[in-house]
């Protein structure tokens, strides 16, 4: 059974809870939706900025802890 995170794609990005345990980063992009677990691989944290948002301008996730940017269609 599928399960509905978000009613409408007419969003650029959102982080929903995933049921497993942990945050997920919704990004849409051109109508693509892409998911990123919310965790920086370097430091263990989330990368959010602790409003749900961690987008740069130039198509990159960004940890909001230490700076490294994720280019967000890898």
């Amino acid at each position: 059974m599928p399960v509905v995170l978000h009613p409408t794609t007419d969003f650029d990005q959102i982080t929903v809870r995933d049921p497993r345990g942990g945050d997920v980063i919704l990004y849409n992009h051109q109508g693509a939706i892409r998911a990123y677990k919310n965790r920086c691989p370097h430091v263990g944290v989330g990368l959010d900025w602790g409003n749900g948002r961690c987008l740069s301008g130039a198509n990159e996730l960004m940890c909001a802890v230490h700076g490294a940017r994720f280019h967000a269609d890898s």
